[in-house]
């Protein structure tokens, strides 16, 4: 049995309190199965396993779980409809509120009361970034962060084992404050297929332009009208494709999205470099409005 996505990301809260740090496709910790003073595990989402290099110590994500003490997750308080619950923490990993998802694709909030239970609004909390913890550490290890439309989208891809956030609220919720977060990151942002999802990646790429190292918005192809990264995940896992693989064509993707016309150059020589199917993108350069230009790539279609 696979975790679900709350438990991937309670494993990913747990592991950045243990000096957590994306090297590659995994994460390397401070192992918990002996006295660990540099971190030596490693934390490989994609196929929910970790082992550690010192002591040899290893196993799947439910080994993992118990080790780190993570209990499951509380649903006697929560209502029969909600499908998922999304906490948004702040810098250290300290719950700050949940956005739980219901059936019918609605949404609720709650912020947690110091002498418990729930308060159903956000008045007063600081609105930040989802996964902001493991967003943050991606950004210093210099590892290329996607910006989704949705918490469930960024739930997919980092059970990918890939840096992903999204903001609260959704499409044109976006404020400028969260930039300061990616400030010198490499940002890909992955828009839901409809004018809102459009309009609200451009919105991302202005307020980022400015502060962060380079960002462009890929718009996967094949997506069904508001079709998102998730159902394009699914697609692939349909036709039988591993998350490995799924992975690696979305990293080549995002290389390919923040790379120079140079760097384009040989691939566009080249066979497609990520095989026949329909993978290609739009990528959107962020440059100047009067010099807004397209790189271009086998995978490419041309922009509507």
């Amino acid at each position: 049995m696979s975790p679900d996505a709350i438990t991937l990301a309670a494993i990913e809260r747990a592991l950045a309190a243990r000096h957590g740090r994306r090297e590659g496709r995994e994460l390397r910790f401070l192992c918990p199965a002996h006295e660990d003073r540099h971190p030596s595990a490693r934390w490989n989402a994609a196929d929910a396993v970790w082992c550690c290099d010192a002591c040899q110590a290893g196993g799947g994500w439910s080994d993992l779980v118990a080790r780190l003490g993570i209990d499951p997750p509380p649903a006697r308080d929560l209502p029969a409809e909600v499908e998922a619950v999304y906490d948004y923490r702040d810098a250290e990993g300290s719950l700050l509120y949940q956005v739980l998802r219901k059936r019918g694709k609605s949404f609720a909030c709650r912020r947690p009361l110091p002498g418990g239970g729930w308060a159903w609004n956000l008045d007063g909390m600081e609105r930040v970034l989802y996964r902001l913890p493991e967003t943050a550490a991606a950004v210093r290890a210099g590892a290329v962060v996607f910006v989704a439309e949705g918490e469930k989208d960024a739930d997919r891809l980092a059970a990918l084992g890939l840096a992903a956030t999204t903001n609260p609220g959704g499409a044109g919720k976006w404020r400028p404050a969260y930039g300061a977060v990616l400030r010198g990151a490499r940002v890909v942002i992955l828009p839901d297929n409809d004018l809102a999802g459009r309009r609200h990646a451009e919105a991302v790429r202005s307020n980022l332009a400015g502060a962060a190292a380079a960002v462009r918005v890929l718009e996967l192809a094949g997506l069904a009208e508001k079709g998102d990264v998730s159902e394009w995940i699914a697609a692939r896992e349909r036709e039988g494709r591993m998350a490995a693989e799924i992975r690696a064509e979305l990293e080549e993707l995002a290389a390919a999205a923040l790379g120079s016309r140079r760097e384009l150059g040989p691939l566009a020589a080249a066979a497609p470099a990520v095989g026949s199917r329909a993978s290609r993108v739009r990528l959107a350069a962020d440059v100047a409005p009067q010099a807004v230009s397209f790189l271009w790539h086998p995978t490419c279609r041309a922009a509507s």
